[in-house]
């Protein structure tokens, strides 16, 4: 080991002298040298766990007689560190290298008379000199005991020297590996960073100073090159503006220690224009003495896939709840048009009876028929309500639309303002088309609806127009319909009109451009279907402000042989056999029992199906026909059937129902039913079902 000669420090101030030691592998091959340096005051502290008297003095120098500790502190006028300074005889005795020599003095640092003994210390170029009183010295056990301590002192010194040194060298090592270890966790970080995606930050919050990482920059489409320089404001120059103040929230209560981590979501400009979600997570790793925050790091991660995603979930789940609505909604049509159409039976056929026993052209004649009008648009109400409930099926024949058409104006009028003129330019003889009136009847009433929407309270004109047109090929071509004869149906309005854009789309199930609570998004979505359905075309013109026309393409059907059902008096197949009706509403089955009966037959009838099954149990060969509801309480009408089939198989039942999930036509067949009626029952379509399966039962 090596020790240099004494010297002060330009920064701290301190007197220190170097030590230095080579280092060698386990070969013995030269490994390199540990430097350290040995701060003087170290003496001071042993010095002062020595018991010397006031008037004992201790001085360390080294082989050039400098100064290096001193003792008491209290000749610090006098003695300085790394002074020189000596009397003639110490100076001596170190120049000859004297390891053990005691004299008298007479010119001590306290002017007293003092005995003074000098030691070399073993293996260290250093000397120790002790001053006693005289009579102090006359003691020779605290001499002895004093440089034996000084001595024991030095070699204690040379001992933590030698372990530091070794603990240097063992360090160095441990500093080699650790070195080591750290550079390649910094490579696996690196590594786990790159895999994330995840841009990194680092902010010093005094100064504005920030560091960035390139995946930053990536994340808004620029290299860090083209960000520079960069700063807190590079951040704040690309937020939304509108985020600003939410992130700075954020920021500010991580900052008053109200949140462990800085956590917010922003949008960040790219480069190209658009916007980008961004997660920003971040916390601050250290402060200043008075508290304020002054590093902080953090990472950004782009979440703009998950936001879309997150947007699409939010659209799928509001169609599903209008789905779910829809589903309720039909639900509920079902058992309305169940309902209603006992309420509408009664009425028809009653009318019905009335017209045939009233003389014609009379004035109640004409009133009743009225009444029998008004019932006839509430059966096809509560068609239109299965329709779009798709409880129903779709009876396609031949009508006229003009016809249709006057009932959905008469409809829709009494439901618009009178501030909205109502234009009508109906060509009276336009062929027939093959379609299920109430549809066309649907299809009218939505678009005058949203017509009127457009429009709004303020006044303004709807126009309903049918012409009869034939499509050139070149004219079909350009709609995407076969040459041929047409029937054209155009309401249009005067309305807001619309954007190129929303005509894209007013179609899509679930679009509307309504406010909440004002549409549910389906009406021309169910328009387009049906007019699909009837192998038609719709076409959609409109500009912003200047209002929209829907024109509405159905072909013609051939017109040699067909002519439209229209309602006459006639004389209805009867007779004489046996009838058991059973219904739960009275008002119901009393109407069919008397309808029957008109018509010669011998009924009777129950409004409890338990009964009836009884009457019939009591004498099987008493009827020749079953006629029941299907909803009854207790015991429906299919399993009414199944159990008079059981007693009887051969005897024939209708089944006739306002509505019902539970059965239809098909279903009837499979358990034996005979015929299948829907509510309200028209008395021709009652008297020829009755007469049909009576024949066909009796010619089997």
């Amino acid at each position: 080991m090596v020790l240099s000669k004494l010297v002060k420090g330009k920064v701290s101030g301190r007197w220190l002298f170097v030590l230095a030691k080579r280092i060698d592998f386990p070969d013995g091959s030269f490994a390199g040298t540990v430097i350290g340096l040995f701060d003087v005051s170290y003496f001071d502290k042993l010095f002062a766990e020595l018991k010397t008297s006031r008037k004992d003095t201790i001085e360390l120098r080294d082989k050039d007689s400098n100064l290096i500790a001193f003792w008491p502190k209290s000749l610090k006028q006098s003695a300085q560190i790394g002074s020189r300074t000596v009397s003639q005889e110490i100076r001596n005795l170190i120049e000859k290298g004297s390891s053990d020599v005691t004299y008298k003095s007479v010119k001590a640092y306290n002017d007293l008379e003092q005995m003074v003994s000098l030691c070399k210390t073993d293996q260290y170029p250093f000397f120790v000199i002790t001053g006693h009183a005289e009579y102090e010295y006359l003691r020779p056990w605290r001499n002895e005991s004093v440089i034996a301590l000084m001595i024991a002192a030095i070699f204690t010194l040379a001992t933590i020297l030698s372990a530091k040194i070794l603990f240097k060298s063992r360090e160095t090592e441990l500093l080699q590996i650790e070195s080591k270890r750290l550079a390649e966790e910094n490579d696996r970080l690196e590594s786990v960073i790159e895999g994330t995606q995840a841009g990194t930050w680092e902010w010093n919050v005094q100064t504005g100073e920030a560091i960035l990482n390139e995946r930053w920059a990536e994340i808004i489409g620029y290299s860090l090159k083209e960000l520079s320089p960069i700063s807190i404001d590079t951040w704040i120059n690309n937020i939304h503006p509108d985020d600003l103040n939410s992130s700075n929230e954020m920021l500010q209560k991580h900052f008053n220690g109200e949140t462990e981590y800085y956590d917010c979501e922003f949008r960040m400009k790219h480069k190209n224009g658009h916007w980008v979600s961004i997660l920003d997570r971040g916390k601050v790793i250290s402060r200043t003495d008075d508290g304020k925050p002054q590093w902080m790091f953090g990472t950004h991660i782009d979440i703009t896939a998950r936001k879309l995603a997150e947007v699409e979930w939010e659209k799928l789940q509001k169609k599903l709840n209008q789905a779910q609505k829809m589903e309720s909604i039909g639900n509920l049509a079902g058992g309305i048009a169940h309902d209603f159409n006992n309420l509408l039976f009664p009425i028809i056929g009653m009318s019905e009876l009335l017209l045939e026993d009233l003389p014609m052209e009379s004035r109640e004649w004409e009133n009743v028929q009225e009444i029998l009008r008004a019932g006839m648009r509430g059966r096809d109400l509560v068609k239109q309500i299965l329709a779009f409930s798709r409880q129903s099926e779709h009876k396609m024949i031949p009508i006229r639309i003009q016809n249709v058409l006057d009932e959905a104006i008469k409809l829709s009028r009494a439901t618009i303002p009178t501030s909205i003129e109502i234009y009508q330019d109906i060509q009276q003889d336009c062929g027939m088309v093959m379609a299920d009136p109430s549809q066309i009847h649907q299809i009218g009433m939505n678009i005058i609806t949203n017509a009127f929407h457009a429009i709004g309270n303020t006044g303004g004109k709807i126009s309903v127009k049918l012409r009869q047109i034939a499509l050139e090929t070149s004219q079909a071509l350009d709609i995407n319909l076969s040459p041929g004869f047409y029937a054209v149906l155009s309401i249009s309005d005067t309305g807001h009109g619309m954007s190129e854009d929303i005509i894209g789309k007013i179609f899509d199930p679930y679009f509307t451009t309504k406010e909440p609570g004002k549409g549910t998004g389906l009406g021309l979505s169910v328009v387009y279907g049906i007019i699909n359905e009837h192998k038609g075309k719709i076409k959609v013109y409109s500009e912003t402000g200047k209002g929209t026309t829907f024109d509405i393409y159905l072909p013609l059907i051939e017109q040699s042989d067909r002519t439209e059902a229209v309602t006459e008096t006639k004389a209805y197949p009867g007779g004489n056999e046996r009838i058991l009706v059973v219904d739960d509403e009275k008002s119901v089955a009393a109407l069919e029992a008397s309808i029957l009966t008109r018509l010669g037959y011998n009924v009777t009838f129950h409004v409890d199906s338990h009964k009836a099954l009884g009457t019939f149990q009591a004498d099987p060969n008493g009827f020749d026909l079953i006629i029941t509801d299907m909803t009854m309480p207790d015991m429906t009408g299919d399993q009414l059937a199944i159990k008079i089939l059981s007693i009887k198989p051969d005897m024939p039942i209708i089944i006739c129902t306002g509505f019902s999930e539970r059965i239809g036509k098909k279903q009837a067949e499979n358990i034996g039913v005979s015929g299948f009626l829907m509510k309200p029952v028209m008395i021709a379509d009652l008297a020829e079902m009755v007469r049909k399966v009576l024949d066909e039962t009796q010619n089997t």
